[in-house]
């Protein structure tokens, strides 16, 4: 994957804002939320570098993986989507740190409104280049028959991309329910695509091998 200069752009502000208000933060910032979007962790200033650094570690750790995946000749047919979604993560990760910081000095924002709507419009984009994904050990949808089975990663990715899509759009309506019907959904559809995923690759696998 090629170093996005936008990206590490983007990243460097965001050490360099928090730097600049760092002086002005309360000594308290909030470091996790409950399924009602209240703080249930708290910790003090010099806790905010964990999430401002996070977005820069998380999109290192994306920009590095396909180099060390076995199947890395994989990513030459599927690099693009893959991009997008490193760019994508890193884009989201950056605008929960400042919505985390902007909470902690006393803004009235919700939680569960943008980490919602962000991972739905995730889910999009990854539903959208799913189809085009390779069998490797990092992006996809690993199970033991995908990766064992090249039809079988082919076709679950075919109806994963519609899945993540459709859990897509189901997140960001959600997003905008009370606290705890809004996770409850997310999640109950969330485990119902991941169960479903997973018999669908077992099943595409053992009618290969019936067929074979």
């Amino acid at each position: 994957m090629k170093v996005n200069k936008l990206i590490l752009s983007l990243l460097a502000l965001s050490l360099a804002g928090t730097a600049l208000i760092y002086g002005n933060l309360p000594d308290q910032i909030a470091l996790h939320f409950n399924l009602r979007g209240e703080v249930d962790r708290w910790g003090s200033r010099p806790s905010v570098w964990l999430t401002s650094a996070l977005p820069l570690g998380v999109y290192l750790l994306m920009l590095f993986a396909p180099r060390l995946d076995p199947r890395k000749d994989s990513y030459a047919r599927h690099m693009r989507g893959f991009s997008i979604l490193a760019n994508a993560i890193t884009l989201f990760l950056i605008g929960l740190s400042w919505v985390t910081i902007l909470f902690s000095m006393g803004f009235n924002l919700s939680i569960q409104v943008y980490v919602l709507s962000g991972i739905g419009i995730l889910f999009i984009v990854i539903g959208n280049h799913l189809p085009n994904a390779r069998q490797n050990y990092t992006f996809g949808i690993r199970t033991p028959w995908t990766l064992a089975d090249e039809r079988s990663w082919t076709q679950t990715h075919r109806v994963g991309g519609i899945g993540f899509v459709a859990t897509g759009f189901i997140a960001i309506a959600a997003a905008w329910l009370s606290g705890l019907a809004a996770f409850l959904i997310f999640f109950s559809t969330l485990v119902l695509l991941i169960a479903g995923l997973f018999v669908y690759s077992y099943i595409i696998f053992k009618q290969q091998r019936s067929e074979g």
